[in-house]
């Protein structure tokens, strides 16, 4: 899911990468954990794809929680 939302993102086609990533997000969110590096990884590919929209206050959101959570884990 995250790898074809990244094909989707490069071709313009944001809803569809938009809608692939907050699926996968939830999916990683459930089974791995909020603070497992891949779900974090997908969190930044979400907010990438929100900035490319030009939806900036969800993209900073985003950004700004993965921030929280690595330096909460990794110090």
């Amino acid at each position: 899911m995250n790898n074809l939302s990244i094909i989707y993102r490069h071709e313009g086609k944001y809803a569809q990468a938009e809608a692939l990533l907050s699926a996968a997000l939830e999916i990683k969110r459930r089974v791995l954990g909020r603070e497992y590096p891949n779900t974090l990884k997908t969190m930044g590919n979400l907010a990438n794809v929100y900035h490319d929209e030009g939806k900036y206050p969800q993209a900073e959101t985003f950004f700004s929680q993965m921030l929280e959570i690595q330096r909460r884990v990794s110090g």
